[in-house]
């Protein structure tokens, strides 16, 4: 029987709003390491936000100086989740075998899977640094 992605996900999932701004969310995702977030709306899935939509959506590094860190620091503050995350993102549901799982994120170059039920509450996470962990463990 193959394992599932219930056996390897995160199922304490760290999660945004869509009314969060982003200076908030960047400090957290930095001082946490987090690369990708959960959206939700409530327990439903609404979107995904990650690392690389967050470097998208800052003051360019090519400006230097303390105007442009005010400049980066407004537009954060004034700027929420719901305007730069991911929506409807690809899931997996918990019973999904992991090389499904493995598949999908190879095939669509994603980092991870939000996991959720039949009624699309998130009920866990899993990332390519899971699958990492299983293909580790096989000998």
């Amino acid at each position: 029987m193959s394992r599932t992605v219930s056996e390897i996900m995160t199922d304490e999932v760290v999660v945004l709003h869509e009314e969060d701004n982003l200076a908030e969310v960047a400090f957290d995702m930095e001082r946490f390491r987090f690369r990708h977030l959960p959206v939700v709306d409530d327990r439903t899935l609404v979107g995904l936000l990650s690392q690389r939509d967050l470097f998208r959506f800052t003051v360019s590094q090519l400006e230097r100086g303390p105007a442009a860190a005010s400049k980066d620091a407004m537009y954060k503050a004034n700027t929420f989740v719901r305007a730069i995350m991911t929506q409807q993102p690809q899931t997996v549901l918990p019973e999904t075998p992991i090389s499904v799982a493995a598949r999908k994120m190879v095939e669509a170059r994603f980092d991870c899977l939000p996991v959720v039920d039949a009624k699309n509450e998130l009920v866990g996470i899993v990332t390519s640094h899971d699958l990492l962990k299983v293909v580790a463990e096989m000998d």
